[in-house]
């Protein structure tokens, strides 16, 4: 069984896990194994599965029992790992209701992970709203550690409000917020609340270091940062490390750094699903020919078969990579490899 420590909330660099899918939809699990370890080289301190960036919202749409399986392997793989992590869920409905549903069905399967919640995705909820939508959950499941999700582009034009946050903190199992809003102003006015009790995390990877500069020296370490780059690479856990340590100038030239970069590893000709498609393609360039050795490596015994890395994402999120993006995607990961960014899996 996995473990992890109960009652801190979560910080550090929280791995918005992308999902490898098989043609057709179904979850691919050696392919998620093996990012799930690619993830851990590279400098992971939480993972967050199920999110945005997880295609949290396309497996609320398919049958329940491919929700659990994908859970149950990563619960697998997790368990043969040493470096235990904490894990976090993206749970989603309309009502509360059926975020409490799928918080229970979910713990089935992980019975110690804490969950993320943002709000309904076709409703604009105001403060009175926020207050019951969320208390109703947060109260149902005093058991379980929960975390608000603030991205109001994605969740219905929702914006959490401070009010509301100052209301739903009266519940000790709520541990913090994730805002994936575009401004510092909101990030500032969420983390009046940051405590060893509460956690606040910048979900916008393009401005990790501003955000972390804006946290006084002493907080820095119970801040998070959510982001999905860090499915490939170490560089967020780089920038979290030199934030601790208060060495802003350095922290914030490589933020700059990161940024000059990220958008080529990405498809980002269409910014909808730019992460999944970019990181998949990433993958399998990297281990797309060592795919029989790393199960060998990782099973002790030989895989059967095509190597299994798809491309495949929701349909809502599909498309076509022309050959140049890719070439440029492939250009720039030689050239962070080369740079110290990219760790690749360690073999026994």
């Amino acid at each position: 069984m996995f473990h992890r420590k109960m009652s801190e909330p979560i910080q550090g660099v929280i791995v918005p896990t992308i999902t490898f899918f098989e043609e057709g939809g179904k979850v691919d699990p050696f392919a998620n194994e093996v990012l799930i370890r690619h993830i851990l080289e590279n400098g992971a301190d939480v993972l967050f599965l199920m999110g945005s960036t997880g295609e949290g919202l396309y497996f609320n749409k398919v049958e329940s029992q491919k929700k659990a399986k994908y859970l149950r392997e990563v619960q697998k793989v997790l368990g043969n790992i040493e470096d235990k992590k904490q894990i976090v869920i993206g749970v989603y409905g309309k009502k509360p209701k059926h975020v409490i549903k799928d918080i229970e069905n979910c713990s089935k399967e992980i019975s110690d992970a804490g969950f993320v919640i943002p709000p309904p995705k076709d409703r604009k909820l105001d403060t009175m709203e926020q207050i019951e939508f969320f208390g109703k959950i947060i109260e149902n499941k005093q058991g379980k550690e929960i975390y608000l999700y603030n991205n109001p582009n994605s969740f219905g034009g929702t914006e959490i409000s401070e009010k509301a946050l100052e209301e739903l903190k009266k519940y000790n199992n709520l541990k913090g917020i994730k805002d994936s809003s575009g401004t510092l102003e909101q990030k500032k006015m969420y983390l009046s609340f940051l405590s060893e009790d509460f956690s606040v995390s910048c979900g916008k990877e393009g401005m990790m270091g501003e955000f972390l500069k804006i946290i006084p020296e002493e907080k820095r370490e119970m801040a998070g940062l959510v982001p999905s780059i860090s499915n490939l690479i170490n560089v967020p856990k780089k920038i979290f490390k030199l934030g601790k340590a208060a060495r802003d100038e350095e922290m914030l030239k490589l933020q700059e750094e990161l940024n000059s970069f990220r958008n080529n590893i990405y498809d980002a000709t269409e910014p909808k699903g730019k992460a999944q498609r970019g990181v998949k393609i990433a993958l399998k360039y990297l281990y797309g020919e060592q795919w029989e050795d790393l199960y060998e490596n990782f099973h002790g015994e030989a895989k059967k078969g095509p190597n299994p890395i798809t491309l495949f994402i929701s349909p809502s999120l599909q498309r076509t990579v022309e050959k140049e993006t890719k070439q440029n995607m492939f250009n720039t990961i030689d050239y962070i490899r080369k740079k110290g960014y990219i760790n690749t899996i360690k073999r026994d």
